[in-house]
Formats: C-alpha cells, structure tokens, sequence
C-alpha cells in the first residue's frame, strides 16, 4: 500500500503528497494492530503537516482503534488485537501507540 512506500520514503516526491493525503483520511481499520506502526510512521514522515494528522489518527474512535479500546474495554493499555474481543492485554506491546 502507500502506507509502506510512504514509511520507506520510496515514491517519487512528486506522488508524496496526493498519497499521503489520501492516507490521512485512513484509521487503523485499513491496517489493524500490527499495521498501525507503519501506518503511523507514514503519517509522521511528511513534512507537510505539522503532526495534526498523526493526532487525529492516535485520537479517532473507530470501531477497530485505541479510543475504542477505552471506551468499550476501559482499557488503559493497548489489546492484542483491535478486531473483536480476543486477545488479552497483558503484551510488551502495550503501549505502543505512545512512541517510536
């Protein structure tokens, strides 16, 4: 997807922004808990924004995303997965919206 060109800085720079404009309309539902990582790096390698996509991305409550995994779970670290209620939440990664 645009996603990984994007994070791997492999398009040309003439098709960077169209592609992450289309992008940062996207939520982790297009990529899922281990997609999320190179879904937000991509966000966060244009240097045409000032990081208020990557916001919206960590803050938007869809149905398959960190918000929701508050408010429907009262989670206060990240599940094992964003889809359905498996998992657990007792993984290394849980915290891993907070950093690279």
């Amino acid at each position: 997807t645009s996603a990984w060109m994007l994070w791997l800085g492999l398009l040309p720079a003439a098709s960077v922004p169209a592609a992450w404009s289309q992008l940062a309309g996207w939520g982790l539902e297009g990529f899922g808990d281990y997609g999320a990582f190179v879904f937000l790096g991509a966000l966060a390698a244009f240097d045409g924004d000032d990081g208020s996509a990557l916001l919206r991305a960590l803050t938007k409550c869809d149905a398959q995303s960190w918000c929701a995994m508050m408010r429907d779970y009262n989670a206060t670290m990240t599940r094992e997965g964003l889809y359905g209620a498996g998992g657990t939440s007792s993984h290394p990664w849980g915290t891993a919206p907070l950093g690279d």
